[in-house]
């Protein structure tokens, strides 16, 4: 059993590397000025903290991590997801569709 402190900080690290590289992907794209070193720094930071989620896990087994940190994660993202889906959705319909 993985503690709630372990997966509290591989979800927080796990989280803090895609939004990383999201956001360089974005720089890296629309930035103007300084695009390269957003753009590096932003990829360090995100490999880095999905090397940190690594490592954090790397002494539990692969059925731990994935019975109680990544199905619960996944069911999370696709209820929030949804969830924006459906607020979008309703914006639609209200605001747009006139």
């Amino acid at each position: 059993m993985i503690s709630h402190t372990t997966v509290a900080v591989a979800v927080l690290l796990l989280s803090l590397g895609v939004i990383s590289l999201v956001l360089a992907a974005v720089a890296g794209r629309y930035s103007v000025r300084g695009s390269g070193r957003r753009t590096a720094a932003m990829t360090i930071l995100g490999i880095a903290a999905i090397a940190g989620t690594v490592i954090i896990l790397s002494s539990e087994g692969w059925p731990s991590v994935r019975d109680e940190m990544l199905w619960p994660l996944a069911v999370y993202i696709l209820a929030a997801s949804s969830g924006v889906g459906i607020g979008a959705g309703l914006v639609y319909v209200l605001v747009a569709a006139r």
